[in-house]
């Protein structure tokens, strides 16, 4: 049994280290996460919901502390549904989440 547990531990000790520094690296600033927000935040949702789809975005870009990020309101219409608000985070490692308001 310690046989497997050994190389099975030291494999994952390894990959953790190697994730963590290579995820380490792609991770912005706060000024360069609120510089990019609106724009990453304007194509991720084209990108999404088609061409046409967004009918707003906000000059505003506020700091989600809770969400270690940067938060731009947006108005979407996803194809054939009614126009909604969206909250749209870039967060601080490139990930792009949207919530409804």
């Amino acid at each position: 049994m310690t046989k497997f547990i050994k190389p099975f531990l030291i494999a994952c000790s390894v990959y953790v280290l190697g994730s963590s520094l290579v995820f380490a690296e792609v991770e912005l600033s706060k000024e360069d996460t609120k510089a990019k927000a609106s724009e990453v935040c304007q194509s991720e949702a084209k990108a999404r919901y088609g061409e046409e789809s967004v009918e707003y975005v906000s000059s505003k870009v506020k700091w989600m502390k809770a969400m270690g990020g940067a938060a731009v309101k947006m108005k979407i219409k996803p194809q054939g549904k009614r126009i909604t608000k969206y909250s749209c985070v870039l967060q601080q490692d490139q990930l792009v989440k949207f919530y409804k308001v």
